[in-house]
C-alpha cells in the first residue's frame, strides 16, 4: 500500500510538472536560486527554484545574482507551484516561483545570473545559450565556475 502512495504521489507531481500551487508572497531572498515564500496563512517556506543553479553568495556575481532576484519578487504577489522536497536540502522545497506570469527561475537565466539545471532542450537550456551568446550577467565571464563545482573545492 504504501508503495502506491509513494507512486500515486510522484504520478501526481509529474502530471504537467506541477501538482500544488500556492499563492502568498516572497519576504527574503538569500540567493539567486533561493528564497522565503509566506502563504497567504503566514506559513514560510524556504524554496530552491527549480530548474535552476545560482552562483553562491560568496562566489563572482553570487550578489548579483542575489539582486536581479530580490529585484524581482521581494514583498510582491507570488505563486508558488509543482513542490516537492529538495534532493538535497533538508526542509527545503524545490519549485517554480511566478510573479504574474513571470517564471522567475527563467527569468535569472535568461538574465545571466544562473545556470539551467535540467533535461536537455528544455526552456531554460535555449535561456541559457542566449544569455550567453549575448554574453550577459555571469557570462561577461570567459569561464565562469558553475557553483556545484565552486562548492565542491
Amino acid at each position: 500500500m504504501r508503495s502506491l502512495l509513494v507512486f500515486c504521489a510522484a504520478l501526481a507531481l509529474s502530471v504537467g510538472g506541477y501538482a500544488t500551487e500556492i499563492t502568498g508572497q516572497v519576504v527574503a531572498v538569500s540567493e539567486g536560486d533561493t528564497l522565503v515564500f509566506q502563504d497567504r496563512n503566514q506559513r514560510d517556506y524556504k524554496v530552491r527554484l527549480a530548474g535552476i543553479d545560482a552562483p553562491e553568495i560568496l562566489q563572482a556575481s553570487g550578489r548579483k545574482s542575489r539582486f536581479s532576484l530580490k529585484d524581482m519578487v521581494f514583498l510582491k504577489p507570488a505563486r508558488l507551484v509543482g513542490m516537492a522536497p529538495a534532493p538535497d536540502d533538508a526542509g527545503v522545497t524545490l519549485a517554480r516561483v511566478f510573479v504574474d506570469d513571470t517564471d522567475v527561475g527563467m527569468a535569472q537565466v535568461a538574465r545571466g545570473m544562473a545556470w539551467a539545471r535540467g533535461a536537455d532542450g528544455t526552456p531554460y537550456e535555449a535561456a541559457e545559450e542566449s544569455a550567453r551568446a549575448q554574453r550577459k550577467g555571469l557570462w561577461r565571464d570567459d569561464a565562469p565556475t558553475p557553483p556545484w563545482l565552486w562548492r565542491c573545492c
